[in-house]
This record gives C-alpha cells, structure tokens and sequence, in this order.
C-alpha cells in the first residue's frame, strides 16, 4: 500500500507477491480516518488522482474524501506521516504543517535541500526558528533502513555502504555527488551501494547479478544490516538526535 521499505511483521501473499506491513493492514481494516487538516471524513479507495498534501499520482490506494464535493485525497504515505520530527540541528520539534502563510515574495524553500516548496503541499516547519523543510528531506525518502552501514559481500574487496543518492534542487550543485553505475552506466540515483575506496555508485539490481537469489535476496541481507534496532546507534549524531527515534509521534488522523 505505502510501497515503503519496512522491517518487522508483515502479511504477504507469495503468489501475488504482495505485501502490506502491520500498520497499513490496521489502515486497511479501518476503512475511515479522520484528518486535522480535512473537515469530512476519508474513506479507503484504490483509485488516486493527486494528494492533496504531496501532489503525487502514481499511487495504487489512497483516503479519499466521503463527500462527492470535494476533491480531497491523501496517499497513504501522507497518511502515515508522523506529526512531530526532530532535527539535529533545530532544539525545536518540527510539526506537520498543512499549508503555507503567503509572503510577500511569494517564494517558498526548503532549509534542507534548499528546493522550492510548493505551498499547498505539507510540510514540517519550526516558528520560533522560522524553519521549514520537505518531509522527504527531513525523514529521508527510507526512514526505516538506517543508511551508512558497513557491508561486505564475497564478491567485492571492500565493505559498501548503504545510501541514498538523489539529484539536487539546486543546479550544478557540486554537493551532488552523483556517480555512474559500472554495470550499467546509468547514474546512481536512490538507494545504492557505494564504496568509497573504488569510488564507485552501485545499482542495487545490477550488484552480484550472478547471485541465485538476486536483487531480492540482496536487498534482505543489507536491510539486515542497516535497519535501526531499538537502540539508537552511538555511532551516528543522526541517530542520536532522534530523527527516527522516540520523537516520532502518530499524527492525531491515524
């Protein structure tokens, strides 16, 4: 349902070679939530024209507005998304936001990515700091795998790290770091593998191909690895700030 990476329990269907995690289920079988920033109530629905708070299209299901006149859908990532965040570098906790105040330059950033923000989409912003960011930025695009682990396959000399590689909102920014993939020659962009020794980006369906278990089996085996356990890991600020961990709070309409 929310096509997210996730770690504990789930129900599968071996021949449809579907999935839906603990949380989406309890989603599924309630049928209805209730939105702080809707006025009606959302209903369950497998047909999704654009969220109203990400403005996405291509999703499966969604919570659509019980009411024939009105246009209000929320994707089901949107629907999980927490209602407070931490960030390292704010002492404040960030809050979901549903809609942005006009101003009088009518420009709207993001203080992580330093992208434009489209006003109408939601967001998490700090008003004591005047800060204000994407929620893909601040939660990271995986926030249930724990990137920059160390990993060592047999058919590679070094350990690789688990990352997410994504294009920049600025152009030309030489922050972007964007490597071509040596099987490939595509570039590395969302989750790869990267070794820093070789200097080198690796698709993560492209990596040990010749393995039996391919890019399935693969992927199992570094998800072992970098998804977060209970206890925060003392090596990593990211992680010690909280971003992932008891700060996370289920939003009010869910």
């Amino acid at each position: 349902m929310c096509e997210s990476l996730s770690q504990g329990f789930s129900y599968s269907c071996g021949d449809c070679d579907f999935y839906l995690d603990l949380y989406c289920s309890s989603l599924y079988e309630r049928k209805t939530i209730l939105c702080d920033a809707h006025v009606h109530t959302l209903q369950f629905s497998r047909q999704l024209v654009s969220c109203s708070s990400c403005g996405t299209r291509d999703k499966n299901f969604c919570f659509r507005c019980i009411s024939k006149k009105c246009d209000f859908r929320l994707c089901i990532p949107c629907v999980k998304l927490p209602l407070l965040v931490r960030y390292k570098y704010d002492n404040h906790p960030l809050r979901l936001t549903y809609a942005s105040v006009k101003n009088d330059l009518h420009e709207y950033y993001c203080d992580i990515c330093e992208g434009i923000r489209d006003r109408k989409h939601w967001f998490y912003s700090c008003p004591d700091c005047d800060f204000e960011c994407h929620p893909d930025c601040i939660r990271g695009r995986y926030p249930q795998v724990k990137l920059g682990g160390s990993y060592k396959h047999d058919d590679h000399q070094h350990h690789v790290a688990l990352v997410d590689k994504r294009k920049s909102a600025i152009p030309n920014d030489k922050r972007e770091r964007l490597r071509p993939c040596p099987d490939c020659l595509n570039m590395c962009v969302g989750l790869v593998c990267e070794c820093l020794e070789c200097g080198i980006n690796i698709h993560l369906e492209h990596e040990w191909a010749a393995d039996n278990r391919g890019f399935l089996g693969l992927l199992a085996d570094l998800l072992k690895m970098f998804i977060p356990s209970n206890e925060p890991d003392n090596n990593s600020s990211r992680w010690r700030q909280g971003i992932h961990g008891t700060e996370f709070r289920v939003p009010k309409h869910v």
